[in-house]
């Protein structure tokens, strides 16, 4: 596919999410809060590997730059492992990640390290095995804990482990996940519980355990340093501080509701289980992708379809310049980038 030419300023969603399935594993409470187990978002229409990679040659040419694979549960997908390929299938996408709850991690790790993957994102809330069966309606933590150990041996770039505080459920432990960053390269993330879903709490207001409060239970136990800062991104971790022991190997971090919401507003372009392309922060702009995908791939149609799916507000078309291109001069094409859909 030739390069486009399009506003380098374009206000433009760059990161595609990937909901590869609706079905999970586990019946987490403040997930699920009937405790059932189906697929959340059934359909006949399953999205395949082949799929996302027609799709990411396109938004990649759009500046589509990062790829969340995600549920559901993704690794209950026998073929998992192939979306990290079709993740990577144009040259400018430069993060992808991985977004599970671990039970099949060991079993996926070396086949997802070998197409390509180096970061993943591990959702489980306990060290406990009984509060674990509690939380998930499910006994595989020591699956889950072997998986993060498959995924440390293989060495990938970046291992985050995301803890929800839950009040009365696991304040205690919070420690017990800190220590773990002092002989292990474990990023540990924790979360305020109840960032704004009532589901969450069944609509009541739990006591609240706060981010402050896990900080200075961690601090008295030991010091906290801050680590370097990196430099502005649209990624929620950029934009809070991480911490370390002075002995450690990890780092952790803390994230309060607000933090969650914010990085909640980042844009975002989701490609569910439905086959459907929607807009997170323009929900009224949704497309069916998958099906055109298969039917013509190539349409210039398909393609600006596409862009204004992605587009936030009034910006230059990268398609729409690409028809004319060859015919206009180097001074004219600056111009044509600023022209409204």
């Amino acid at each position: 596919m030739a390069v486009g030419i399009r506003n380098p300023d374009a206000n433009i969603t760059r990161i595609l999410r990937l909901s590869v399935t609706g079905e999970c594993n586990l019946s987490c409470f403040y997930c699920k809060p009937t405790g059932k187990h189906s697929d959340l978002m059934a359909s006949k229409l399953s999205i395949q590997p082949s799929d996302v990679t027609k799709l990411v040659k396109i938004v990649g040419e759009l500046g589509v730059r990062k790829v969340l694979i995600q549920g559901g549960e993704p690794l209950l997908r026998k073929d998992a492992a192939n979306f990290v390929k079709s993740s990577y299938a144009h040259k400018g996408v430069e993060d992808v990640r991985l977004v599970t709850n671990g039970a099949f991690l060991k079993a996926f790790g070396d086949q997802l390290r070998k197409l390509g993957l180096k970061k993943v994102d591990i959702n489980f809330d306990t060290l406990n095995f009984v509060k674990f069966q509690k939380i998930t309606g499910n006994d595989s933590l020591y699956r889950v804990l072997d998986g993060v150990e498959k995924v440390e041996r293989l060495h990938f770039s970046e291992i985050r482990i995301n803890v929800f505080l839950l009040p009365g459920v696991n304040e205690d432990e919070i420690i017990n996940f800190a220590r773990l960053t002092k002989d292990r390269p474990l990023y540990i993330r924790f979360i305020e519980y109840g960032y704004g879903d009532k589901t969450a709490t069944n609509g009541s207001n739990p006591p609240s355990f706060s981010i402050q409060d896990a900080i200075r239970t961690i601090q008295n136990y030991q010091a906290l340093f801050g680590t370097p800062h990196k430099a502005p991104s649209d990624e929620l971790e950029y934009r809070v501080p991480s911490f370390k022991f002075v002995d450690g190997k990890g780092k952790m971090s803390f994230l309060t509701k607000n933090d969650v919401l914010a990085d909640q507003a980042i844009p975002r372009v989701v490609l569910n289980a439905q086959g459907m392309l929607i807009n997170e922060k323009l929900p009224n702009k949704s497309f069916p992708v998958i099906e055109a995908i298969r039917k013509d791939a190539k349409d210039p149609a398909l393609h600006r379809a596409i862009e204004k799916v992605m587009l936030l507000g009034p910006s230059a078309s990268l398609f729409a310049a690409k028809k004319t291109v060859k015919k206009t001069s180097t001074a004219k094409r600056g111009r044509m980038a600023e022209a409204q859909l």
